[in-house]
């Protein structure tokens, strides 16, 4: 939309609506010898700006939607677990793989850029290193009803503090909510091949 309201959205609201009436007439109100006189132009300036009210600024042509870009597609997943002989291997090491996935490799402890520049001018790192120093996270593949979603991030996961845990501190029971999210925002093709892909 390329219309008034994108460049002075107040004022258009303002005016669109009424409101600027009682602001023009409180800056106006005079009790000098000269009120008749002004009186005179608010009422002109009143009529004027009665005319904004109910009338917009958008048209056919400029509430076109154009097509300029898209997010990549999120999911919203519950991971459930639950233990009937192993809290260890059935709830609490597949939930810390997990965590493992959501979070980057590494994160670089230095945050300058010039630090580690002169770092790998002096040798002791790479450019590379120095210009992108950390890992981001792992990315995964989802198998969900005959369809392989891949690949992806975790890019928001949590954990359930007062789930159920057994007599040595363990889970035994856990929901992990997590919101998985696409590398790239996704075309006609990518969703034909989720449902050609086989594991």
């Amino acid at each position: 939309h390329a219309g008034p309201e994108s460049r002075a959205p107040t004022l258009l609201a303002m005016l669109q609506s009424g409101a600027l009436q009682p602001v023009i007439d409180a800056v106006t109100s005079n009790d000098s010898p000269e009120s008749g006189v002004i009186g005179l132009a608010q009422q002109k300036s009143n009529d004027f700006i009665r005319q904004f009210e109910g009338r917009t600024g958008i048209t056919k042509l400029n509430s076109i939607q154009v097509f300029n870009g898209m997010p990549p597609v999120k999911i919203q997943v519950t991971a459930i677990f639950r233990a009937w002989d192993d809290p260890m291997k059935e709830v609490e090491e597949p939930f810390n793989k997990l965590m493992e996935w959501a979070l980057p490799v590494k994160l670089s402890p230095d945050g300058s850029v010039l630090a580690r520049s002169a770092q790998a001018a002096r040798g002791n790192s790479g450019f590379i290193e120095a210009l992108v120093p950390s890992i981001a996270p792992t990315t995964i593949a989802l198998r969900y009803k005959n369809r392989i979603y891949s690949p992806l991030v975790i890019e928001a996961i949590s954990e359930q503090m007062t789930s159920s845990i057994d007599a040595k501190g363990r889970y035994v029971e856990l929901l992990v909510p997590m919101t998985l999210a696409t590398l790239t925002a996704l075309d006609r093709d990518d969703w034909v091949n989720y449902n050609a892909l086989k594991m």
